[in-house]
């Protein structure tokens, strides 16, 4: 709002919200132009006026992105664990490597399961990346090894916390919790063994909360739990009596909004009998 009033940010261009930056500028994303298919071209905008400025091209699809400290951000995003270094190549080289693909996109060899998703198409060979970016140096480095598949994850500080697995051949219905020093990149294994899923990871009030199910009741769609991250593993703090997500499906549906926390409270939307309502957990 501005004065009162909306106001129209972007023109002509087809356009999303990425994240804040600062209390006045936003990163948004601009669909890739023809030269540049497969990338995610960034835009810095300041919301007080002023055109968006071109911030950094990123060779890959962006799929979430978080900021940390000393101008570090982290990014998740798609990559092939086949060939899961495109990023590093120089823009000739690499629209030169994705003019060969198109040379063999009239089949497919699926050697996974599943090799196709619902509103995704083929995933085959697909796995979703976490990459560190250091903005002011212009410098991005892969973290996750190339047949690992990140689920959530989340930035506090320069701590990164996330969750996936790395798998082959079948999706594993599991997935392990890791931590990660950003300035240093030690990383750790916060729970290890092979018998949970994880959902939605958030900070609230010095604490490491994450959305967890071992799906022994009704499977993999079973609802989560939220349980606390404490040294001696997971320690349930709330059992939902409804889902914690906005559970409401179809074509025609708009999807209500992301889990949230301000690091004193989260926010989620939860569908109830009839309606989706927002719940507040602190």
């Amino acid at each position: 709002l501005k004065d009162g009033k909306d106001f129209q940010l972007t023109h002509s261009f087809s356009s999303s919200s990425v994240l804040w930056d600062d209390d006045t500028h936003l990163i948004i994303s601009r669909e890739a132009e023809k030269d540049r298919e497969g990338c995610t071209q960034l835009y810095r905008i300041d919301i007080t006026g002023g055109e968006a400025e071109p911030w950094m091209v990123l060779q890959f699809a962006l799929t979430g992105m978080k900021k940390a400290e000393n101008g570090l951000y982290v990014a998740a995003g798609i990559i092939h664990k086949d060939d899961p270094d495109l990023y590093k190549l120089k823009p000739e080289e690499y629209k030169k490597k994705l003019e060969e693909r198109k040379k063999d996109s009239d089949y497919l060899i699926a050697d996974e399961t599943p090799f196709w998703f619902n509103g995704r198409g083929v995933t085959n060979g697909l796995r979703r990346a976490l990459f560190v970016i250091d903005a002011g140096k212009g410098k991005i480095r892969r973290l996750t090894a190339p047949a690992f598949d990140t689920g959530s994850f989340t930035v506090e500080g320069n701590m990164l916390y996330y969750s996936g697995s790395a798998w082959t051949g079948r999706i594993s219905r599991f997935s392990k919790l890791y931590s990660c020093d950003l300035s240093g990149g030690k990383k750790k294994t916060l729970y290890g063994k092979n018998d949970r899923s994880f959902g939605d990871i958030f900070m609230m009030n010095g604490s490491l909360y994450v959305h967890s199910t071992d799906m022994k009741t009704y499977g993999v769609n079973e609802t989560m739990n939220i349980y606390e991250v404490t040294g001696a593993g997971l320690k349930q703090v709330y059992k939902p009596e409804v889902s914690l997500y906005n559970s409401v499906i179809g074509d025609t549906a708009d999807m209500a909004g992301t889990p949230y926390s301000d690091g004193k409270q989260y926010y989620t939307f939860a569908s109830a009998d009839d309606h989706t309502e927002l719940d507040v957990f602190d």
